[in-house]
C-alpha cells in the first residue's frame, strides 16, 4: 500500500481536520509512550514526531492506526484483492500478521502476449526479504505452464551502489522460493544477503511444464536445465518494474547473544537474532572442529504471552555459508515465523530436533552397473537402480522411521563422477520414496551426495533465553 492511498484512504474516513489532528495526536502519544516503556526502543518515533509534525508521523505509524481505529482497517480492506491475499496466506502466520497491519503494498500490474497474461497483484516488503504474489493465465487449451525467473537492480539504499549481474532463477545476493497458493495466486519469495532494493526488475518466462523436463533431459553433461536454458526456450516473456515503497523499510529489531551451546556433541554460537515484519532469523557460527554439519533445526519461539513461532513451512528454512576447500560449516541461518508485530517483552528458543550430515558420510558410492552402494543412512530401507535408457540412469531410495515427512529430500540433486567433476542430476520426493534421475551419464560409478545423514529427536528440548 502506497503512502498516497494511505492518504486518500485516510482523509476518506475523517474529514474534520480537529477530529483528524485529536485522532492522529492520541495515536501518536500513544506509541511514543510504547516505545519509551519498550526494550525495542524504536527510536524513530520521538524524532518522526518533533521533525514530521503529528499528521505526517501519523503516516508512518499506518500499522499502528490500523490496529486502533477499526474504520482505519474497514478501508484497509478495500485495497483490491486484499481479502482474496489475506485468504491465500491463511498458512503463513507472519505474512497473514502483515496484512493485519497494512503492511502490503497494492501493485495491480498486468501483461499480456496471445493468450497468457501474468499479473501482479501486491508485494509484501521488509528490509531483506520480497514476496511477489502474481497469476498466471492461459487458454485451457494450452498444455500446463510453469515459470523461471530472474532479478536484476542497481543499487540499495544507504550501501554503496552496484550493479547485478543477471543469472537464470536466482542471483548470488539472494535466495528465492516459490509456492502456488489458493485462488490461483502464486507467490516467489526473495531473501536479500545485504537489503531489499529499492527498485527491482522481475523478468518472468513463461515455459511448458513438459518443455522444461525435456530441457533437462537435454542438457549437456556435468551443467542443470536452469543453466541451460535460454529465452527462445519460453513462449512469453514479461519484465516488470517494481519501486518497492520506502514505507515498508522499518528497521528490524537485532538481538546480540553471542550465546555459546552444544548439541549432539557439536559446539555453536548464536550470534544474533534478528526480527523483521514477514521472518526472523536465527544466526549461528558453527566450530571448526565440528565433525558434522547442522542443516535443518525443528525449534519454535514462545513469549512471555504463550505465542508461539514456528520456523516456516515454506520457502528456505535455512542457508549457510562453508569453507570453500574442505567444506565445513562456517556460519547457518535458521529462518522461522515472525514475532514483529507482537511487541514481545520476553522471547526463549526451544530446539527439539536436528538432522545431521556427518563429514565423513556426505555421499554414497553407486555402481550402476551392478545395483549396489557403499553403504546407506539407516532410515533407507531399499534402494534400486535402473537403466531407463541408455547413459539414463534412475535410482530410487525408499525410506522409514524418523526421517518420514519430518523433513525435505535427503538426496541431493549434485553429484560426482569417477573423475571428480560435479555433475547434477533431477530428485523427486513422493511420500517415502526419494528419485534421483540423470541423464546422458556415461560412467560405471557415480557418487550422490546428501542433504543430510541422519535425524536426531531430543529428549530434553534445547532451551535458549533470547531476551
Amino acid at each position: 500500500m502506497k503512502k498516497q492511498d494511505i492518504i486518500t484512504c485516510f482523509d476518506s474516513i475523517v474529514s474534520n481536520q480537529n477530529q483528524k489532528e485529536n485522532m492522529l495526536n492520541s495515536i501518536l502519544n500513544d506509541k511514543i509512550n510504547h516505545a519509551n516503556n519498550s526494550p525495542r526502543k524504536r527510536l524513530f518515533l520521538p524524532l518522526t514526531a518533533k521533525v514530521l509534525g503529528p499528521i505526517a508521523a501519523a503516516f508512518i505509524l499506518f500499522m499502528v492506526a490500523v490496529n486502533i481505529s477499526p474504520t482505519l482497517a474497514q478501508a484497509i480492506e478495500n485495497i483490491p484483492g486484499l481479502n482474496r491475499l489475506s485468504l491465500a496466506l491463511s498458512n503463513s502466520p507472519s505474512l497473514h500478521t502483515a496484512i493485519a497491519h497494512g503492511h502490503v503494498q497494492y501493485v495491480g500490474l498486468e501483461q499480456s502476449m496471445d493468450d497468457i497474461t501474468l499479473r501482479i497483484e501486491h508485494i509484501i516488503a521488509d528490509q531483506q526479504h520480497l514476496h511477489i504474489f502474481y497469476t498466471l493465465e492461459y487458454s485451457r487449451r494450452r498444455p500446463s505452464l510453469t515459470v523461471l525467473t530472474t532479478q536484476s537492480y542497481v543499487g540499495v539504499p544507504r550501501v554503496p551502489r552496484y550493479v547485478q549481474s543477471e543469472a537464470l532463477h536466482t542471483i548470488t545476493t539472494n535466495r528465492e522460493a516459490w509456492f502456488n497458493l489458493e485462488n490461483g495466486l502464486q507467490q516467489l519469495s526473495l531473501s536479500f544477503f545485504s537489503q531489499t532494493p529499492d527498485t527491482l526488475d522481475v523478468t518472468f518466462y513463461v515455459i511448458e511444464a513438459a518443455a522444461l523436463t525435456n530441457l533437462f533431459r537435454a542438457a549437456p553433461y556435468g551443467t542443470t536445465h536452469m543453466s541451460y536454458f535460454r529465452e527462445e526456450h519460453s513462449i512469453a516473456r514479461f519484465v516488470f518494474t517494481l519501486d518497492i515503497d520506502p514505507i515498508f523499510m522499518e528497521p528490524g529489531e537485532i538481538v546480540t547473544l553471542d550465546y555459546d551451546f552444544a548439541l549432539e556433541g557439536q559446539q555453536f554460537t548464536i550470534t544474533t537474532v534478528e526480527i523483521f515484519p514477514t521472518q526472523m532469523h536465527v544466526n549461528v557460527t558453527a566450530s571448526p572442529y565440528n565433525t558434522a554439519l547442522l542443516q535443518r533445526l525443528r525449534f519454535h519461539f514462545e513469549n512471555e504471552m504463550g505465542q508461539r513461532f514456528e520456523s516456516i513451512a515454506d520457502g528456505i528454512s535455512m542457508s549457510g555459508m562453508y569453507d570453500a576447500e574442505t567444506m565445513r560449516q562456517l556460519t547457518a541461518s535458521f529462518r522461522l515465523e515472525s514475532a514483529f508485530f507482537a511487541n514481545s517483552e520476553s522471547l526463549s528458543m526451544h530446539i527439539e530436533e536436528a538432522a545431521w550430515l556427518d563429514n565423513d558420510r556426505d555421499r554414497i558410492r553407486v555402481d550402476l552397473i551392478n545395483g549396489t552402494t557403499d553403504w546407506l543412512p539407516d532410515s533407507v530401507s531399499n534402494f534400486r537402480a535402473a537403466q531407463v535408457t541408455d547413459n539414463n540412469w534412475c535410482l530410487e531410495f525408499s525410506f522409514e522411521g524418523l526421517y518420514r515427512g519430518r523433513y525435505q529430500r535427503m538426496i541431493s540433486s549434485r553429484a560426482f563422477d569417477e573423475d571428480g567433476n560435479q555433475v547434477f542430476g533431477s530428485t523427486v520426493r513422493g511420500g517415502e520414496l526419494e528419485t534421483f534421475e540423470i541423464s546422458n551419464y556415461q560412467y560405471n560409478v557415480i557418487y550422490i551426495m546428501l542433504e543430510y545423514t541422519r535425524v536426531i529427536a531430543l529428549d530434553i528440548p534445547v532451551e535458549i533465553r533470547v531476551k
